[in-house]
């Protein structure tokens, strides 16, 4: 697959391969390029570094079904003189990133 034009904005694709133990992904853009082995992609990120700022290609095979739903987390924070605001961020297993509005701690 090549892709041109405005085409070249996608900031990810997700590819359904006839074979999962075979062939390799060509990825070209003017800030890296990456070969990854099909075979080798799991579901960790396999990661080239693509010009600073936190810009990366990833590779990554999503589960075949998906078995979790939910997600519970505690994480303690220390109490401030002053108000805080902090923002959840979360990443979805196909990498989509979704955050919250601002939840306030208060003094």
């Amino acid at each position: 697959m090549k892709l041109t034009g405005r085409a070249r904005l996608i900031r990810g694709v997700d590819l359904w391969l006839a074979r999962r133990d075979a062939g390799r992904i060509d990825f070209a853009s003017k800030a890296c390029t990456a070969t990854f082995d099909v075979a080798a992609v799991g579901i960790d990120d396999a990661v080239v570094e693509a010009g600073g700022l936190g810009k990366r290609v990833r590779a990554f095979r999503l589960p075949d079904a998906l078995t979790k739903t939910e997600l519970a987390i505690r994480h303690p924070f220390k109490t401030a003189d002053r108000e805080r605001a902090l923002y959840v961020r979360v990443t979805q297993e196909d990498g989509h990133q979704a955050w919250s509005s601002p939840i306030y701690m208060l003094p």
